[in-house]
């Protein structure tokens, strides 16, 4: 016995420790970190993990180190470094060798102008852009530890003006926003991410109250006496002794004075609207042409109600309308619209098509697709499922919303079937919880082989042939059919959530360069048109004044190059497109930074340079707590019975924990970048 002995569990649980931290740092990482030093740190990781036996590993590694710090230093080529890693990736006895070497002969190729200019000019490529870490994971850019900082103080409604900035949709993105900012949070180096989200949620549910006497002076999470919060019975920061109208208080962006031009956008979605509320402020004068018969695209036409309150959607419209824009609601347009009162167009006509199932009875009675579901329910038709058995397809975030409404539309039971497992869903893993606490079941690795039919020939199951898992494709796992027999999923209604398709064949007809049915853009979201190019000059009516403070010279104007994307016909104004028309359906906050992107863009065209900036004064930094404070999630509400529940199923934070969450943000906009790196962007 004296020569058997076991790890010491003090240590184990260290070293776990260790690794989790470690890990937390590796997540939250800056996408804006060099990433030839980022590739050093992960060779000298693997070097720690080397047992010693071999020499390819135990040397070799360390070696191939400190030829990365040689490459930083300008005194390695790139050649010995790869022929360096090549022996060892060929020689290393185990994973941790060869898989280190393998990541280093990826990175040569993917990073190979960053190895070069490292050895030419001992520097990094080029100057990189320096955002705090949470706002550089906003597709949108918003000033995250702003309005972090206003909440705090209880001015909810400057910090939904703040967020307004960078992004209109302030009070849907705080219901439904899949929070990518979370992911680059500086605090899951402490202990874990802020809840960014959750605090956008509070600021959103009490902008409207005009007695701010919530507001929260000891936002430190060190005012707290245990678990219980004092809050001051009287704010330290209130609203003006003169109320304001709700849509002026939640929107403090001034609007430029009229510059005479005409922008028409197509598709009243996030991006759509967007891109009209920007530069209805620059002065501008747009007019919306929505297909159907109400705003919100995917908002309204893919969010339930559970999710997204109409009442919450419909005040943010009104909010945004306040801006000044027109609306043409039931106006599909063509190429035989005539356009050429308008001076430019944007295109943001969304994903709203229907993929085909591809199995045989696909087109039967008892199947619909997810997308028509949906569109219904947005225009308020809700289906009556009571008692029946229903199997949603697909594993994304439209199928859990799809499985989640069935219930409250009477299902007695719903199922989820997917090809993949469950861990590869593209669903965000919250909703997939979600999913399962509300009673769906999910079937993985099943792939839909027909539907079955009864003898009235409707839909009574899917047949799934089981699968297996195979080699791996990126960081999702391939399948493979397994020699299990075919199982039936008895059901009454199949609902195929498999993704959308965007209705971009109308815009062909325009010479628009499509691929794979999304529009083709350039990098400032101008579209391309597969016609041959022509000289485009600004309209004989868009001559700047030059005195204007918002405007600039009509002088710094520049015609386009020969191979600038250009309207095919005269009657076509310059087209700009942006969305999930172009990306594919994707986020919505992705979509709004494209229609960010399209304003500044088409105010650029016009030969203008209006700035969109926000006056609110933010609370000073001031040092914040070192200590451990565990994350505050949100609460859902419990029913018994989810039939005809289309009520909010997620809640706001207690106004305690608020406190909490929002006393946790470590305020990287000073200390960890501020003026010396320049961590906020005051206007765009």
């Amino acid at each position: 016995m004296e020569n058997l002995t076991l790890p010491q569990e003090r240590i184990r649980a260290q070293l776990q420790s260790l690794y989790h931290s470690f890990g937390s740092r590796i997540e939250a990482s800056d996408f804006n970190a060099c990433p030839v030093e980022q590739v050093g740190v992960m060779v000298r990781a693997a070097a720690a993990e080397s047992c010693g036996k071999c020499t390819p590993c135990r040397v070799g590694l360390a070696e191939l180190a400190r030829a990365i710090d040689g490459v930083l230093d300008g005194q390695r080529p790139a050649k010995c470094l790869r022929e360096q890693a090549q022996a060892i990736y060929e020689s290393a006895d185990c994973a941790i060798g060869y898989e280190a070497a393998a990541f280093v002969l990826w990175a040569l190729d993917v990073f190979h102008a960053d190895f070069a200019h490292h050895i030419a000019k001992r520097d990094c490529l080029a100057e990189r852009i320096e955002l705090t870490p949470c706002v550089s994971g906003c597709p949108a850019q918003v000033d995250i530890p702003g309005y972090i900082a206003l909440t705090a103080a209880g001015r909810y409604a400057d910090a939904l003006a703040l967020v307004r900035k960078d992004n209109p949709f302030a009070i849907s993105c705080a219901y439904i926003c899949t929070h990518p900012c979370e992911l680059r949070c500086r605090r899951a180096d402490v202990d874990d991410p802020v809840n960014i989200r959750a605090i956008k949620r509070f600021a959103a549910d009490h902008a409207d109250a005009q007695d701010q006497t919530m507001g929260q002076q000891g936002s430190e999470p060190d005012g707290a006496k245990g678990a219980h919060f004092e809050l001051p019975a009287t704010g330290a920061h209130t609203r003006e002794a003169v109320p304001k109208p709700a849509a002026e208080l939640r929107s403090a962006l001034a609007k430029a004075a009229s510059t005479g031009k005409r922008i028409a956008v197509v598709g009243g979605g996030p991006s759509g609207l967007s891109a009209a509320y920007y530069l209805q402020l620059m002065g501008h004068q747009v007019t919306v042409f929505e297909a159907r018969e109400q705003l919100g695209g995917m908002l309204r036409y893919g969010i339930p109600a559970y999710r997204l309150p109409r009442e919450q959607l419909e005040r943010e419209l009104d909010d945004l309308a306040a801006s000044g824009y027109q609306v043409r609601c039931n106006t599909r347009l063509n190429a035989a619209a005539d356009l050429s009162a308008f001076d430019a167009l944007y295109l943001s006509i969304g994903a709203h098509g229907e993929s085909d199932l591809g199995i045989a009875g696909a087109d039967l009675p008892g199947v619909v697709s997810a997308v028509k579901m949906l569109r219904a329910v947005g225009d308020g038709e809700l289906p009556d499922l009571s008692g029946k058995q229903v199997v949603v397809i697909g594993g994304g975030n439209v199928a859990m919303d799809c499985a989640r409404s069935c219930l409250r539309f009477g299902a007695s039971q719903v199922s989820i079937a997917y090809r993949r497992r469950e861990i590869d869903m593209p669903a965000e893993a919250e909703e997939v919880a979600r999913a399962k606490e509300e009673g769906v079941r999910i079937f993985e690795l099943m792939a839909p082989v027909s539907v079955a039919l009864d003898e009235s020939g409707q839909a009574n199951g899917l047949i799934v042939k089981p699968q297996i898992t195979s080699t791996t494709q990126g960081s999702r796992a391939s399948i493979a059919p397994s020699e299990q027999p075919e199982v039936k999923l008895n059901c009454d209604l199949v609902v195929a959530a498999i993704g959308q398709q965007i209705e971009s064949g109308d815009f062909a007809d325009w010479g628009l360069s499509l691929k794979r049915g999304r529009i083709q853009t350039d990098a400032q979201g101008r579209a391309l048109i597969e016609r041959e190019a022509r000289p485009v000059c600004p309209p004989a009516h868009s001559a700047v004044q030059a005195d204007s403070p918002q405007m600039s010279s009509a002088a710094s104007w520049q015609p386009p190059s020969a191979s600038a994307p250009i309207a095919p016909t005269h009657d076509l104004p310059p087209i700009f497109a942006g969305g999930d028309c172009v990306r594919g359906p994707q986020t919505v906050v992705a979509a709004v930074a494209d229609g960010k992107l399209a304003a500044r863009a088409i105010d650029d065209f016009l030969g203008f340079d209006h700035r969109i900036s926000c006056p609110v004064k933010i609370p000073e930094a001031s040092f914040k707590s070192r200590k451990y404070y565990a994350r505050s999630n949100e609460r859902h509400r419990q029913s018994d019975d989810l039939v005809g529940d289309l009520q909010v199923s997620e809640l706001t934070l207690l106004p305690e924990e608020l406190c909490q969450e929002a006393g946790r943000c470590l305020r990287c906009d000073h200390y960890g970048f501020g003026a010396f790196r320049g961590g906020r962007q005051d206007e765009w």
